[in-house]
């Protein structure tokens, strides 16, 4: 089964699998946009009123995000 659906904007949360996602439902096949990178997340208290999330990246090549919640 298929079905139309029309859209202002399409959020693709499909992580690493975007370009497969792309591909697979729209036809785009030389859309290489999205780096996979392993990394850990960690949630933190929020002190300041800063919105921003951090990342620190190991040499080599690993990331750690801090996200203040």
């Amino acid at each position: 089964d298929t079905e139309e659906v029309k859209a202002r904007l399409l959020v693709n949360a499909a992580g690493p699998w975007v370009d497969h996602v792309l591909s697979a439902t729209v036809g785009l096949n030389d859309v290489h946009n999205v780096r996979l990178v392993q990394g850990s997340h960690i949630v933190i208290g929020k002190k300041f009123d800063d919105p921003r999330a951090y990342f620190f990246q190991n040499k080599d090549g690993r990331i750690i995000f801090a996200i203040p919640y």
